[in-house]
């Protein structure tokens, strides 16, 4: 259980992502990220095989700030951002409207 809970330390402060119509190349998320999130402490960038991107951040504020931000666009796609938690299952929703 202690292992459990130093594990997810590591991840507090991090943001899930996906995109609505397809996935995008890592280097392509990669760079944009930085670029936009890089100055409100955007610390490193990752992803799976799923499409599901993560975005680790300095602190819980920078975290907050980018997910209450948004809608955000990478190459003219929408990214879906979530808030990491320890119970977070790695789903992409469905939606019939999106905002422009």
């Amino acid at each position: 259980m202690e292992v459990a809970k130093d594990g997810s330390k590591a991840w507090k402060n991090c943001l899930m992502g996906y995109f609505i119509e397809k996935k995008l190349p890592f280097s392509l998320v990669n760079n944009i990220a930085m670029r936009i999130w890089g100055n409100h402490g955007l610390l490193e960038v990752l992803a799976n095989d799923k499409g599901f991107y993560f975005f680790k951040f300095s602190n819980d504020v920078a975290c907050s700030n980018v997910l209450e931000t948004g809608p955000w666009l990478f190459a003219g796609s929408m990214v879906i951002l979530k808030k990491w938690h320890p119970k977070l299952i790695l789903s992409k929703d469905s939606y019939s409207k999106i905002p422009v």
